[in-house]
């Protein structure tokens, strides 16, 4: 369930969300969708929009792309230059953010809903992090700072003593052969 209250542009900023099989509803305010307290702390890493858009093979237009702990202006810069749509995690409202998302355990998008990820905030709990892989679609790309998840979904592409990126496993197709 979604309520609208304030719409701008096509973009929800002011509402009600809410599930239909627990009841709870969460509030949009300033295009911001409150889950909970937000996490504190700092992100870990900085990297330039070309280089983050590279690690994360941005190269269709209108790809969604989810990020947790990327600086605001590089925010708008992937949305300028690139044409990303980006979910921003725990962080201000920012006006080229797709939407923002504050305060979640788990990152509520279905699965294989995102293009790709970035993680800047080592210290989630693996929950989160799970939830934020699971939400690319295989074949999509996952790059963060702190160690690398290891997961049988994640194929790891490159890393340096900052950085690593990894891809999202496709799901194989097994053919079972009769006679």
């Amino acid at each position: 369930m979604v309520r609208a209250d304030q719409v701008e542009a096509g973009r929800l900023v002011r509402g009600l969300v809410g599930c239909p099989v627990c009841r709870a509803e969460w509030r949009i305010e300033g295009g911001v969708l409150h889950l909970g307290a937000p996490i504190a702390g700092t992100p870990s890493s900085r990297v330039d929009p070309v280089t983050l858009a590279a690690l994360l093979g941005l190269s269709e237009p209108d790809a969604l792309v989810v990020v947790d702990g990327l600086a605001l202006e590089m925010v708008g810069e992937l949305a300028a230059s690139l044409g990303a749509r980006v979910i921003v995690l725990d962080d201000e409202a920012s006006p080229s953010a797709a939407g923002v998302i504050v305060g979640a355990e788990r990152v509520p998008l279905g699965a294989g809903a995102v293009v790709a990820a970035f993680l800047a905030r080592p210290y989630r709990s693996h929950a989160f992090i799970d939830s934020v892989i699971n939400a690319v679609r295989a074949g999509g790309r996952v790059a963060g700072v702190g160690s690398f998840p290891e997961r049988g979904d994640l194929a790891e592409l490159a890393r340096d003593d900052t950085l690593w990126v990894a891809e999202r496993a496709r799901p194989r197709v097994g053919i079972t052969r009769r006679r």
